[in-house]
């Protein structure tokens, strides 16, 4: 009979309350790093995968396009005189371009958790 929540059995000695306690830390450690390591593949599976690469590069060029490329612009070799100042972007312009980017990556991922779970379902049903 083993105890349940570190409850002791009566009689037993302290040597052998000790040496289970040990027992089970190291069995608790074993069962933490395989969950671990399942955690790790499981998540990087699904960053590898290509709706999160396709997900990922379409909000790259949509925060590109949303909020410009400062200094990206001037080292392409772009021609035409190079401006004398920075553009000024006023914090409400720049605050409406944040929160449709928000939107856009809010509905890209409604878009692929649904994608999602229906190819989960199409894989249970075929299984």
């Amino acid at each position: 009979m083993t105890p349940k929540n570190g409850q002791r059995i009566k009689g037993e000695s302290l040597t052998r309350q000790v040496a289970r306690a040990e027992q089970q830390i190291i069995a608790r450690r074993l069962r933490i790093s395989q969950r671990a390591r399942a955690l790790h593949q499981r998540v990087r599976e699904k960053l590898s995968s290509p709706v999160s690469l396709l997900v990922a590069g379409g909000l790259g060029f949509v925060a590109e396009r949303l909020l410009g490329s400062r200094g990206a612009r001037g080292s392409r070799g772009a021609s035409g005189p190079a401006p004398s100042a920075p553009a000024q972007v006023s914090y409400r312009k720049l605050f409406t371009r944040a929160t449709r980017l928000f939107l856009l990556a809010r509905s890209l991922m409604m878009a692929y958790r649904a994608a999602t779970a229906n190819q989960a379902e199409g894989s249970g049903a075929a299984g």
